[in-house]
């Protein structure tokens, strides 16, 4: 399933990049999905080469994560089929009171039987829940590199990154910035979008094209003013900024 996922969200990806170009000016003809097909003339080879490279980082992924969950899964099984020897020799379980015994193997299981992934501040990932992580990461990879493959394509060199708000303090440093693509343009700093964006798991940063010729004088100078501005290393946000989105992913 995963493959063809990835492979419609990059394709729609080209066919949404098609009209934000055309909202700004530039007008491109074809789509890459018609009824469901992709059409011919966008399956060449470098198209074929990025969805190549992103299904296999997915798979690469996935099959790490089912790996670990194995690992952990036994671990778990042979942990608490000791604790539950223990526990009857010692007499604090009679060896017929199936009840405690199951719910001391299923609280085991619950908590730690199928996790896949343990993060940098030592929280159990479940299998599940980590899978869907990366499938919607990978997505968003895919989609990522369909709209800057259709703005390179028309000679589009320079985006903006947009997203919705509030918004965390990593996403945060790269908002409303205008980059250039090949660091031709001096006066916007230059960043490897394709391999830096998403810049985390769940990260919903949009790549937009800054198409320069259909931009007014007081439009660039504003981004070329903003573009002096940029720090990776510092969140911008103000502290209600912080507060607004601490709020939101506590009731995530």
């Amino acid at each position: 399933m995963l493959p063809v996922e990835l492979a419609k969200s990059y394709f729609i990806a080209i066919d949404e990049a098609t009209e934000d170009l055309q909202e700004q000016g530039i007008q491109l003809n074809g789509r890459a999905i018609v009824d469901g097909v992709v059409q011919t003339e966008f399956k060449k080879q470098a198209n074929v080469e990025a969805l190549s490279n992103i299904v296999t980082d997915t798979m690469l992924d996935m099959q790490a994560a089912i790996r670990t969950a194995k690992e952990n899964f036994n671990n778990s099984y042979m942990q608490t089929l000791e604790a539950v020897r223990s526990d009857i020799s010692k007499g604090m379980l009679d060896g017929n009171n199936r009840e405690a015994i199951i719910k001391r193997v299923s609280d085991t299981f619950l908590q730690d039987g199928f996790t896949s992934f343990k993060t940098v501040d030592g929280k159990q990932l479940p299998l599940d829940f980590y899978s869907r992580t990366v499938v919607r990461t990978k997505m968003r990879t895919a989609t990522n590199h369909g709209h800057l493959s259709r703005y390179e394509e028309a000679g589009v060199n320079l985006v903006t990154i947009t997203g919705r708000e509030p918004t965390c303090g990593v996403c945060a440093r790269y908002r409303n910035h205008v980059f250039s693509i090949d660091g031709k343009d001096k006066r916007f700093p230059h960043i490897n979008v394709y391999e830096l964006f998403p810049l985390h798991p769940n990260c919903e940063c949009r790549i937009r094209p800054f198409v320069i010729e259909y931009k007014s004088q007081s439009e660039i100078n504003k981004a070329v003013v903003k573009a002096k501005s940029f720090n990776p290393d510092i969140d911008p946000r103000a502290q209600k900024q912080k507060d607004a989105y601490k709020k939101d992913q506590d009731k995530k």
